[in-house]
């Protein structure tokens, strides 16, 4: 079964990080490719990949027909700035879920910040500071239809937050520093704060600072597979909301 995934690739790792894993967009399709093996082995990913962050370059009329769905990954930028690539993504975004409603929508770090603004939602560095490495999500009601779990642990790279919970959409987890992990809209948009795509060998990361005060939460074992596996529900159309 032929599924027609486009990579937003907002921005590119550090070195560490690509040498080990590639760019975000590769870890996006890892992610892809080995839920999919797990859940059915039929999928057949075409991915097309567009960098965002230094290429006016968006699927053209004719190319959304084809697509079935949107993946925007994360980034150093803040997407609450005012910078030209970034407010042509949002409203990118906006047009593409007010409009194309058979195309679904998942983004991740960034690309859930996007998502906020793109629904009205304001994008604020953290207060409490960054979230770094595993951290356990406590879920909503619909959080637990969801994902059939009270809790879960996700892996965390970010200082900055959604404010509110964007309009039209539904809240699945929190956790004690970050109010707003993760959002559904219906069956077509999901994001998260969190990084189910990272793995959690994350040392070039971080910085020393930042290790130290990650380091006994990088012992938490992720619900990476479960995390996945909801993904791959979604695209597919199959969550249970």
């Amino acid at each position: 079964m032929k599924y027609r995934l486009a990579i937003f690739n907002a921005d590119l790792p550090m070195a560490p990080v690509r040498h080990n894993y590639g760019d975000y967009a590769d870890m996006f399709k890892n992610m892809f490719t080995r839920a999919a093996a797990c859940y059915d082995s039929s999928i057949d990913f075409c991915f097309s990949t567009y960098n965002v962050y230094k290429e006016d370059i968006y699927p053209s009329e004719e190319e959304l027909r084809e697509l079935d769905a949107i993946a925007i990954t994360g980034s150093k930028f803040c997407a609450g700035d005012d910078i030209p690539w970034i407010k042509k993504l949002t409203e990118f975004m906006k047009n593409i879920i007010d409009n194309y409603q058979n195309i679904k929508v998942l983004g991740i770090c960034f690309g859930h910040q996007i998502i906020g603004r793109a629904f009205g939602s304001s994008v604020v560095v953290n207060p409490n500071g960054w979230e770094i490495a595993p951290y356990e999500l406590q879920l909503t009601e619909i959080g637990k239809r969801v994902f059939s779990k009270d809790s879960l642990i996700i892996n965390q790279m970010h200082k900055d937050i959604v404010s509110e919970v964007p309009n039209g959409f539904e809240l699945l987890g929190s956790t004690k520093t970050c109010a707003g992990q993760s959002f559904l809209k219906g069956r077509q948009v999901l994001s998260f704060q969190g990084h189910p795509e990272f793995s959690k060998d994350v040392d070039g990361l971080f910085t020393e600072e930042e290790f130290s005060d990650a380091e006994n939460r990088l012992k938490l074992n992720t619900d990476t597979s479960l995390l996945e596996l909801t993904v791959i529900k979604f695209l597919m159309g199959n969550l249970i909301v």
